[in-house]
């Protein structure tokens, strides 16, 4: 609906709607959709979840965000700076991107 509401602004101050705009409301239907029919299923490896810690909802939520649920191989949980959308800016996707190696690194040395 935001996204619809956002289009329709855009499409009001270029005088017409795009495109772009009538295939990016597909894309958001069609996500809607598939989060709508996913149903999550245990995995038997391990987990590894990178936590943002200027998230604004933290204090409210499970630091485990439901995937203890499905990780029947265990769950870690690392903290990374910033949020969402900072967590792939610098500095903060440096931090991310030593830790994200390091996991990486003993996945292949486990799997080899």
């Amino acid at each position: 609906m935001y996204l619809k509401l956002r289009v329709a602004r855009l499409s009001k101050r270029l005088g017409r709607e795009t495109r772009f705009m009538r295939d990016s409301l597909k894309l958001a239907a069609a996500n809607v959709r598939a989060t709508d029919a996913y149903v999550p299923k245990p995995y038997s490896g391990r987990i590894s979840l990178f936590w943002c810690t200027e998230w604004a909802f933290r204090a409210h939520h499970d630091r485990r965000l439901g995937w203890s649920d499905v990780a029947s191989g265990g769950l870690e949980v690392h903290t990374v700076p910033g949020d969402h959308a900072t967590l792939f800016q610098a500095p903060n996707v440096a931090v991310l991107a030593e830790k994200l190696q390091r996991y990486l690194t003993v996945a292949r040395r486990i799997a080899a």
